[in-house]
Order: C-alpha cells, then structure tokens, then sequence
C-alpha cells in the first residue's frame, strides 16, 4: 500500500470521485442509501467480534475497510450535493485543536489521527451506542435531504456525520489515515487508472517445454443435441482428440454453464495459468517442487 502523508481532505474527495460509477442524477441518494448501509456494516463486524471474540481473528482489518468505505460514501454524497469535504471536516478539525486556522492550511488526513499512535484490536465499550448514533444521524440526513433542506443545512448535518464517524474511528483503534488509505488502495485495484498488459511476465519462461501451455492453443468447442431432443451437451476436441467431460447446464433452466470452460482458456491465455487446463491438456507441472501436482506425484 503506497501512503500520502500530506493528502488533504479535498484531495480524498476527488480520488474518490474518480472511483464513482453511479449516473449523475442518482448519485445523492445512491450515497445516502451506502452510507446508511455502511454504518450497518461496521456495526455487523462489532456482533461478529463480540459473539466470536478472539476466533475474529480479522476484525482489525475488516473494521477499517468497512470504515473506509464508509468514508468513502460520506465523500460521494458530499460532491453529488456540491460541496467541499473540507468545509465538512473543518470544524471538527478546529474543535480538536488541530493547526487548520492558519492561513489556506488545508485539512489534511494526519490532522485526525491520534497523537497517541494507539491501536487497539478490540472494539471500545461505547462503540455500539455511537454506531446507533451514527446510523441515527444518516437516518436524519435520508429523511429530510428532498424534502426543502437547504445546502446549509446539509453541510451541518454532514459535520455532525463526520464528527461521529470520526469518534467511531478512534474507538475501533484505526488511525484515521489507514483508514482513507486503505480505502484509496481498495478503490484504485478496483479502478486503476491505467492498465498495461504488454509487460505482463511470461511465466513460464522458466519451465520444460512439456509442461508449458501452447503458445498457439486452437480449441473446437462444440454443441450437441441430447436424447431427449431438447437440451444440449457441449464438447471440446484438441488435436483430434476429445479433452474433458461432456457438459451440461445441469438443470432444467438453460444457464449456458456449459459452455464454462471459457473461462478456463481466458485464465491460461491472460494469466498463464490455469490448473484445470494443465489437467485437461496432460502438462501439469510436476518437474516443479514448489507445485501442489509435483506434491501429489512424489506422495502416490
């Protein structure tokens, strides 16, 4: 995960708003419904924690992205309705103490983490109930946002939704930086801005060539009518020779589940990998120590 030590708040915003596919006209109240949701997912990981205590083994991690995306929804709605996140977070950011008063001092992130540094693994005592509080102040924002509520209005119940997500953070024992981080990371893997498949290692460069997949592979996939003269089976032939088992949808609803081996061919031509491939073909890779099929060999 890369970080961004001096990210402003305004600049969260707009990372987030790249990552934003809703239509233009549903975007306010698609944000309102995900960040209701959203509270309620945060609040679903504390029961799981509470009820599981220390089999939960990934509460830390599940809580901060929950709480990300959450943040995330917070940064939606605010420019689906126009306005700058910084001028939502600033006055919590003042009633901290934190330095945003100076002259065109932006709020950054790293104003709202704790100073102590303090991370804890377990949820605090008072979470749930500010949770509730939390859901509580989105339920204000859904109910009355159509109805006449005016952008002040809106900016100070966005405060009030920050203020508590913020003592929500704190009390998870996330820094509020890992928090934007790792929702950044979670968006950009989702929505990359740029993708490069020419560079893409070969990886195979390093094994026998009667392990590797054909550089050229030419599959005949094929439909045949069943007995019953109404479904299908679907068959494939490579080399003149059948590979793999006859395929059907397997219930009575047509699916096209039997045409899945598609995506098998997609993984060994994109990837360069596919163990259901190497089964069907006969090259798996048992010269390879490291590989499950080169265990298997030497334990038959």
């Amino acid at each position: 995960m890369s970080y961004h030590p001096k990210l402003t708040i305004s600049e969260y915003q707009k990372i987030a708003e790249k990552s934003n596919r809703e239509p233009s006209k549903t975007r306010p109240r698609f944000a309102l419904l995900g960040l209701f949701g959203e509270a309620g997912s945060v609040l679903s990981e504390v029961k799981k924690k509470q009820r599981d205590d220390i089999a939960f083994r990934t509460y830390h991690q599940r809580v901060i992205e929950e709480l990300g995306d959450l943040m995330w929804y917070i940064a939606a709605f605010s420019t689906a309705v126009e306005i700058d996140l910084d001028d939502v977070v600033r006055p919590v950011a003042v009633k901290i103490n934190r330095p945003v008063t100076k002259p065109n001092r932006q709020v950054q992130c790293t104003d709202f983490d704790q100073d102590d540094g303090y991370v804890s693994y377990e949820p605090d005592e008072n979470y749930q109930e500010e949770l509730e509080e939390l859901a509580g102040e989105v339920g204000v924002l859904v109910r009355d946002f159509e109805d006449s509520y005016s952008k002040a209005a809106i900016l100070s119940q966005l405060t009030k939704i920050f203020e508590k997500f913020l003592v929500i953070v704190n009390q998870s024992g996330a820094q509020f930086c890992d928090v934007v981080e790792s929702n950044i990371a979670k968006i950009s893997s989702r929505w990359p801005e740029k993708i490069e498949y020419e560079n893409a290692p070969y990886f195979e460069h390093d094994i026998p060539c009667y392990e590797r997949f054909p550089r050229k592979l030419k599959i005949h996939i094929f439909e045949k009518i069943k007995e019953d003269g109404k479904s299908y089976f679907v068959m494939q032939r490579f080399s003149d020779f059948n590979i793999g088992d006859r395929l059907t949808d397997n219930i009575i609803r047509e699916d096209d589940y039997r045409f899945h081996d598609v995506f098998h061919y997609a993984y060994a031509s994109v990837l360069h990998w596919s163990p259901v491939l190497r089964s069907l073909l006969k090259i798996k890779r048992k010269s390879d120590p490291r590989s499950p099929t080169h265990y298997a060999a030497t334990k038959s």
